[in-house]
């Protein structure tokens, strides 16, 4: 009777009786689980296509970048003889659109050739000669020349302006972190599964272990959430997208939604954390 007694009282209340070991593990899957955290939303933000497209082309943005893009081809007219009367909306807001997508595409599938100079110079070429009057023969001539020079400089310069020193290397720093993000991920998704594992081996029960995967969750919450907040409100992303210089609300907007997605999903985290450890610690 006796043992039958201690046995129901052994199953019925679970103690800890290797808290130092459990405070280890509890230790190290917080830092798992951190770098899970953050590389999850990682993916599902900065590093997906989609969601870059949905937050950067938007009607105002890709209002303001026509409206950058056409006063560079004005100014690249000038200089080529190109009357800017010409050149007035050399590019429509629908083929920047086309444009940036296309863009996107490539730097998200890691190629160096992020813009087709000649695509763009021919559409706008396309566009002015549309606007040029043509009924005189030389005249026409004349504005064929022209044309032709204008689209040699404006290829060029997309070329050694845009394409060389800036796309090339976005593309080149987006394919480096998506394979170091993927990295990461995995091998903290591996690392936060082992650590559960071993706290239940360990303990031999399910509440215990539970209370101490909930704390990490909690940790882990509060951390990120914590980071999350001293870049928002620090003033870090406006010093960051200043250097965009026309585009700085563009890149602020961006980063800043980044950020709000990683402070919400960290707050998620913590109460699921928190759930976890009362459950955990309550349970007899």
């Amino acid at each position: 009777m006796r043992a039958e007694f201690q046995k129901q009282h052994t199953e019925t209340y679970q103690v800890d009786n290797h808290k130092g070991l459990n405070g280890w593990i509890s230790f190290f899957l917080s830092l798992s689980l951190i770098v899970l955290f953050v590389t999850s939303v990682l993916k599902i933000t900065v590093l997906n296509q989609t969601y870059t497209e949905d937050k950067i082309l938007t009607d105002s943005n890709v209002t303001l970048v026509t409206r950058q893009m056409n006063d560079g081809i004005s100014n690249i007219a000038t200089l080529n003889d190109v009357p800017t009367s010409a050149v007035k909306d050399a590019l429509t807001n629908q083929q920047v659109t086309d444009i940036a997508k296309n863009s996107l595409s490539n730097v998200y599938a890691g190629k160096q050739t992020v813009i087709n100079p000649t695509e763009i110079t021919n559409q706008v070429a396309s566009n002015v000669m549309k606007k040029a009057d043509t009924s005189n023969p030389l005249v026409s001539a004349k504005i064929d020349e022209i044309v032709a020079t204008f689209k040699s400089n404006l290829s060029e310069y997309l070329t050694n302006n845009v394409q060389t020193p800036y796309l090339s290397k976005v593309s080149s720093t987006v394919s480096s972190v998506k394979s170091t993000v993927q990295t990461a991920f995995m091998y903290s998704l591996i690392a936060s599964i082992i650590f559960a594992l071993l706290l239940l081996v360990i303990n031999r029960a399910f509440f215990i272990p539970l209370k101490y995967v909930g704390f990490s969750a909690i940790w882990s919450g509060i951390l990120v959430a914590i980071g999350s907040a001293v870049a928002l409100y620090s003033g870090l992303i406006g010093i960051v997208s200043s250097k965009a210089s026309v585009f700085t609300d563009i890149v602020n907007n961006y980063i800043s939604d980044t950020f709000n997605t990683m402070l919400v999903g960290s707050l998620i985290l913590l109460a699921v954390g928190l759930v976890f450890w009362l459950i955990g610690r309550n349970k007899k």
